[in-house]
């Protein structure tokens, strides 16, 4: 074993691996753990770099994004040098390269990338491929990320333009469409059409509560049950599209004027997923659950909620979604009477402000950063 490579890895080639996992890495680990650099050159390096890929993977959902940027860099430079640029595994590799990327809150960068991982895929399969119009998507986020909403709607509409009849056909259809519906809600919602966009949440919701219910009917299986056992990624699909579209309910509700009702559907939604394995999704939700619960005068719950977030993303080396949480609960720690609690909350703002603005280069007109600001402003004025 190296010296500095924690237990469980193997390093090969310069790559730390961890050789215990995924049933991937699994193999990874039979394979290779114990062999010098000189053995392993041995397999066919294409093969190789696929199982760098893989591992980079299972790091990236589980939140690691740093150790899955390293693998996807070199997973991505040994698939251009044998296979070119638009291989469909090269532009696998630089998808995920991208995402790592945005994982890490590097955003201008992460933008470069997944609109280079467009134009390639569009290249190779053209623009109603599978693939490029799920990077539509990603650029979307990417671009809301960075305060850039015009353009964010604006691929947002384009890739439910271009979905229908495009995504995941081979997969179950019902499925399919909970997932579409979120973003025609979000679409309406940004358009200021709330009740109707609360009005096809709430429908798809249902039947979604009625899909997953059938299905547990037959396997005779509760939630936890089910989460206990060897989730399969059928149940991850079937859990997290519900919580998805249950959180997204949720944000519309508040905007609503409906805490309360926020409250119950952020609620389900982190019941739902809760015993899964954690994920940066799951967290979002987690996170939402906690300002929320602030927002329903539930201080003393949310403050323990954001706090453990604040501490599973600052575990994945999640910066941009850390820094927001920690800058929600300092405005939390503000509301109270403690001076003390009131003197933390302001430093944990100014530290996530001032993060976003220098690290991650958010524009000051930022939600977050507006947020943020306004914030320290009435914390000063209450003063």
């Amino acid at each position: 074993m190296c010296k500095g490579v924690p237990a469980g890895y193997v390093v090969i080639a310069g790559v730390a691996l961890l050789t215990i996992g995924s049933r991937r890495e699994g193999v990874l680990g039979r394979i290779y753990t114990g062999l010098t650099d000189k053995d392993a050159r041995k397999f066919s390096e294409l093969d190789f770099l696929e199982e760098i890929y893989y591992c980079g993977v299972r790091h990236f959902k589980t939140g690691n994004y740093s150790l899955a940027f390293d693998l996807f860099s070199k997973a991505l430079q040994g698939h251009r040098k044998l296979l070119g640029d638009t291989h469909p595994r090269s532009i696998s590799c630089l998808h995920y390269f991208a995402k790592a990327l945005m994982g890490l809150g590097n955003l201008k960068e992460a933008k470069e990338a997944m609109n280079l991982c467009y134009t390639v895929s569009v290249r190779r399969w053209g623009d109603s491929n599978e693939y490029a119009t799920k990077t539509l998507l990603d650029l979307a986020a990417i671009e809301e990320l960075m305060g850039m909403k015009q353009q964010s709607l604006g691929r947002t509409l384009s890739f439910l333009n271009r979905s229908l009849g495009v995504i995941d056909m081979e997969r179950d259809e019902r499925l399919r469409n909970f997932a579409l519906h979120r973003y025609q809600a979000y679409l309406l919602s940004e358009q200021n059409r709330t009740n109707e966009a609360l009005q096809i949440l709430t429908e798809v919701v249902d039947d979604q509560v009625t899909e997953r219910q059938r299905r547990q009917i037959l396997r005779g299986k509760s939630n936890k049950e089910i989460a206990q056992e060897s989730v399969t990624e059928d149940d991850e699909e079937t859990f997290a599209g519900e919580a998805a579209n249950l959180n997204t309910l949720a944000v519309l509700q508040e905007k609503h004027g409906d805490i309360n009702q926020a409250y119950t559907s952020v609620s389900r939604a982190w019941d739902l997923i809760k015993h899964l394995p954690p994920n940066p999704s799951s967290l979002l939700v987690q996170a939402n659950l906690g300002r929320i619960s602030y927002l329903a005068g539930r201080r003393t719950e949310s403050e323990k909620i954001l706090l453990d977030v604040e501490n599973k993303f600052r575990a994945m080396n999640e910066s941009i979604q850390y820094e927001n949480v920690k800058g929600n609960r300092g405005i939390l720690l503000m509301s109270y009477s403690s001076m003390e609690k009131r003197a933390e909350g302001s430093r944990l703002v100014v530290s996530a402000r001032d993060t976003l603005l220098q690290k991650h280069r958010l524009p000051k007109d930022h939600s977050w950063i507006r947020k943020f600001t306004r914030a320290l402003q009435n914390h000063t004025r209450a003063s």
